[in-house]
């Protein structure tokens, strides 16, 4: 990506395609900023874009959410 971009890429609005709308960049860094993330661009190693999102915690003590108390048969599909 060329530097001349870059300082621009998250504007809404802002596209160098002519068939793109510009939106995509900016609502993505939206929800990332919602979440209290951040988002950075990077060249990639082969070259292209890299966007690299920062702050997003996992937390392991999520409880699983219940069994469903549907049950269905092979039979069943057949009615």
């Amino acid at each position: 990506m060329p530097q001349e971009h870059r300082p621009r890429l998250f504007e809404s609005g802002y596209t160098t395609s002519s068939t793109g709308t510009g939106f995509g960049l900016a609502i993505v860094k939206g929800v990332v900023e919602a979440h209290g993330w951040e988002i950075a661009y990077e060249t990639g190693r082969d070259g292209g874009a890299r966007f690299v999102v920062t702050g997003v915690s996992v937390e392991d003590d999520i409880p699983a959410p219940p069994a469903s108390s549907v049950s269905a048969s092979p039979d069943d599909a057949e009615r």
